[in-house]
């Protein structure tokens, strides 16, 4: 049943229902408690209502029926109000967010963390996103497609075959290694790395990850072979599965402190072992 806001109803006792609206799935417990006998809500009364759905509901519902509360009338005769959380950019609140998980990572974050970066409520960060895994769901999709996925396409998509893979290393390693984000490593490589793989949503993310640089990889060793790049009895295939390992390697490596000139030789050295030396 749809359930709209401004619609009232009474109870078998002939009491007045509060409006239909808060959440769907609450409203069963919101129907129950019905208007007090006095025929008006009090801040007693709301927050009485308030912390049963808290006790009864998951946090992102019970923070949607939060969010309900700020215009619910009953709430505001009784004096209740909920601040508007629709006063942030919610892109902008994800990119922070992003690098949060990125620099830390999921283990070492807690909500609070989030908090104090975003400078929202808590309230505001679970009505707009859900939980913690949530959130980070969201912000390791948004890494992949604004980080990764633009990387891959520019690989893919150059015709020079194994130089283009070696300047992709080159600047793998760069971006590793130096500037705003050294010794963050990747937010997909540290994932594969952690504890947070065991949601299945997390793996279809790296999963997809995977494919992706994979695909790539391979695209451009296609190009090398026809060039006449690559060794003979070099399989495209098997050394695109080589060289995307080789990327989550450099990833990890200078998260743990390698330094550049040591990610490079090992880079040299694997290009090296499937054609001649990459030159630009």
């Amino acid at each position: 049943m749809d359930h709209t806001a401004g619609d009232e109803a009474a109870d078998a006792g002939g009491r007045t229902r509060p409006p239909r609206g808060l959440v769907c799935d609450s409203w069963g417990m919101v129907a129950a408690r019905g208007r007090p006998p006095g025929g008006s809500w009090t801040k007693l009364d709301a927050f009485a209502l308030v912390g049963d759905l808290s006790r009864s509901v998951s946090v992102s519902t019970f923070c949607g029926v939060l969010t309900g509360v700020s215009w619910n009338p009953y709430f505001k005769m009784a004096g209740c109000s909920m601040p508007d959380i629709k006063h942030f950019d919610p892109d902008a609140t994800l990119e922070t967010v992003v690098r949060l998980f990125w620099r830390q990572g999921v283990a070492s974050t807690g909500i609070q963390d989030v908090v104090t970066a975003t400078g929202l409520n808590r309230s505001s960060l679970y009505a707009t996103f859900g939980g913690k895994q949530d959130l980070y769901l969201a912000a390791l999709r948004r890494y992949m497609e604004q980080r990764s996925e633009p990387m891959f396409r520019r690989l893919a998509e150059d015709e020079r075959g194994l130089p283009a893979i070696s300047e992709f290393f080159g600047g793998l390693i760069e971006a590793r290694c130096s500037g705003e984000y050294a010794r963050w490593g990747c937010m997909v490589s540290n994932a594969h790395a952690g504890a947070e793989n065991s949601d299945p949503a997390v793996r279809a993310v790296l999963d997809q990850h995977h494919r992706g640089l994979r695909e790539a990889m391979y695209a451009a060793l296609v190009t090398a072979d026809r060039e006449g790049q690559l060794a003979p009895g070099v399989d495209p295939g098997a050394s695109a599965d080589l060289l995307a390992l080789l990327a989550y390697g450099v990833n990890l490596r200078s998260r743990a402190g390698a330094d550049a000139a040591t990610l490079g030789r090992t880079v040299t050295a694997a290009l090296d072992s499937i054609g001649v030396r990459a030159a630009a």
